[in-house]
């Protein structure tokens, strides 16, 4: 809304002959900057805020939206370079080290969390600077802080979509007691239902249609999770483990076939290294059912183990000799030699 108005100021100001032959030009590249990115055309909006930066090397804010159409486009290398720039004119805007954390978070730099804390330090209620200490918290596997951070984020703005996202993966690492505590004491199945409706309000609040569809698959998986631990059998503390005593007459599962993921070049790019694990249901007839993230690692190399676990073949366990379904958990590393 502030970019729109800015410009729309200037294009007035043009309007009416208060501005100069050369910086008309300026002006319009900016307003058409604005049009090719509120409608999606990224690359047009980062070549005409070139030119303008190019005209002004010190239009910090245009270096700002310059750095925010790179992101757009999952340039993040660039848009590091343009949001340090805004950074190095206007080094008390906390938006602008906002962003720049989020770049930084995006490659994995450690500066990120940093930055994320200058940008708190001059303002509080910068949502998107909770939110990158929130995403660092969950890669540390402190999940109780990453959701106390994109609770705080949502509490900040209540559309911000990524915060909602962040609140059900911490939702989900800690329903099963893996690190922290989220909250009170209770059913496993509490903590999944709460999840559920996080993507619920992610998925509204996302404009891309594709991620809407995408993401049908992995509700319905959390929803049949919080089903599977609202049973009375499976209502177990979260910080129990239980070992059962050997049965003769029960048979564990035999995974047969474990297929290898595929390393995205996108996943390359930015060093991202490290695990997914996924809780999955191996049904009774012998097919892999519902599956969800229960540690993420990157939405690419979460998809490309998702698509490996889709492969895996293995014989049901058995009790006196009838098999029957189960849930397990299933790690899938990713290195990059």
């Amino acid at each position: 809304m502030r970019t729109r108005l800015f410009y729309f100021v200037l294009l007035l100001l043009t309007t009416i002959g208060l501005v100069t032959v050369p910086l008309r030009a300026q002006v319009d590249n900016k307003g058409m900057a604005d049009q090719a990115y509120q409608s999606g055309k990224y690359s047009r909006a980062v070549d005409l805020l070139k030119k303008v930066v190019k005209t002004d090397d010190k239009d910090a804010f245009s270096w700002q939206y310059l750095g925010t159409s790179y992101l757009k486009l999952k340039k993040y290398k660039d848009a590091i370079k343009a949001f340090q720039k805004a950074v190095s004119i206007e080094p008390s805007n906390d938006q602008y080290l906002a962003l720049l954390a989020f770049a930084y978070l995006a490659v994995r730099d450690d500066r990120a969390e940093s930055t994320a804390l200058s940008a708190l330090k001059i303002n509080q209620q910068n949502f998107n600077a909770h939110y990158v200490l929130g995403r660092l918290a969950y890669r540390s596997e402190m999940y109780a802080a990453a959701y106390d951070r994109a609770k705080r984020a949502i509490q900040l703005n209540p559309d911000f979509s990524a915060a909602y996202r962040l609140k059900s993966q911490s939702l989900v690492a800690s329903f099963l007691a893996l690190r922290g505590k989220v909250l009170p004491p209770g059913a496993r199945g509490d903590l999944l239902v709460e999840a559920a409706e996080d993507l619920d309000k992610f998925a509204e609040l996302n404009k891309d249609a594709s991620i809407r569809d995408a993401l049908e698959d992995e509700k319905k998986s959390v929803r049949y999770f919080a089903d599977y631990y609202a049973l009375p059998e499976n209502r177990l503390a979260r910080d129990v483990t239980i070992v059962e005593p050997p049965d003769p007459n029960k048979t564990d599962l035999k995974v047969l076939s474990k297929p290898r993921p595929a390393y995205t070049d996108r996943a390359r790019e930015r060093n991202v290294q490290g695990t997914v694990q996924l809780l999955i249901a191996f049904d009774v007839s012998g097919k892999v059912g519902p599956m969800m993230v229960i540690k993420s690692l990157d939405d690419d190399l979460d998809r490309a183990a998702i698509i490996a676990a889709r492969g895996i073949t293995f014989t049901p366990p058995t009790k006196n000799g009838v098999p029957y379904s189960t849930v397990k958990i299933v790690e899938y590393s990713f290195t990059i030699y």
